[in-house]
């Protein structure tokens, strides 16, 4: 009885560990829901703002956005040129190398004997694959030279459109702040709302964690209790049939789980020997 007390206090515990985490998950649950909404709501709020604004400032805003992109658009230009003009450097050095080593083997040839035709012959082939990179190195040169005036072009293009550009750019964005003042009040609104909302997700996740946890404690002392309970009908079996097998062989003599007095008022015990009756 204490046992089945003590199993029942468990799973009573387990239950309403159960129930508690289940009403923290749908705490949890409406929590960002209300936060998705919250942010949701935000969004369509601002872009109803900012689209007003937009239709009021546009001529200050599109003023501003050529400005931007026009540096975004230097700064790309600018890194090319670097990129161009150290690859330039690498293949102008390349072709100063081969046409060396090209004018080193030249005196050479002039100090070779006429009869040696296995040299004349490995001079040739070196010759050969010099001119070859020589000439690769003098194409990329080429090539890459005219790059190189082109980015550089581009660069002084674009820096002086900047340039011309910003004497007025200040009056742009004085009359474009409304627009640009909603514009980030919204842009910072909208990075709390998405950290609260990436955090309630986050705790729901623990909640429904928690509700995962407490199913499987509940399932576990439901088949500790099955499994308790399965032996204990199995040892009362055990014992029911051990008193029938007793019981029989009361009417069975030859039965050894007995012991019979061996003679009609005797009070002595002779073992475990079959009872014998006086004629």
């Amino acid at each position: 009885c204490n046992e089945e007390e003590t199993l029942d206090e468990r799973v009573e515990g387990a239950l309403l560990a159960l129930n508690e985490a289940i009403a923290q998950n749908n705490a949890m649950q409406a929590s960002y829901t209300n936060a998705a909404q919250t942010l949701y709501e935000l969004q369509r709020a601002a872009e109803s703002e900012l689209e007003d604004l937009k239709h009021r400032h546009w001529l200050w805003i599109d003023e501003i956005a050529t400005f931007e992109s026009n540096k975004r658009e230097i700064k790309v230009a600018a890194a090319e040129l670097s990129r161009i003009s150290h690859a330039l450097l690498v293949a102008s050095e390349e072709e100063a190398t081969a046409d060396e080593a090209l004018g080193v083997q030249k005196q050479l040839r002039e100090t070779m004997s006429r009869d040696d035709a296995d040299g004349w012959e490995a001079m040739k082939v070196v010759k050969q694959q010099l001119r070859a990179r020589r000439d690769s190195a003098r194409a990329r040169v080429s090539k890459l030279s005219s790059e190189q005036r082109h980015y550089s072009n581009e660069v002084s293009r674009l820096t002086e459109k900047v340039l011309s550009m910003s004497y007025n750019i200040g009056s742009a964005f004085e009359n474009a702040l409304p627009f640009l003042s909603v514009k980030q009040s919204y842009i910072e609104k909208q990075q709390e709302q998405h950290l609260e909302l990436v955090q309630q997700l986050e705790r729901a996740e623990e909640a429904k964690a928690r509700v995962r946890d407490a199913m499987r404690t509940l399932e576990e002392i439901s088949m500790e209790i099955h499994e308790q309970r399965r032996r204990k009908d199995s040892s009362r079996s055990s014992e029911d049939a051990d008193a029938d097998d007793c019981e029989a062989s009361f009417l069975d003599p030859s039965s050894t789980c007995a012991e019979l007095p061996t003679a009609a008022g005797s009070d002595e015990v002779a073992g475990h020997q079959p009872a014998v009756l006086a004629a």
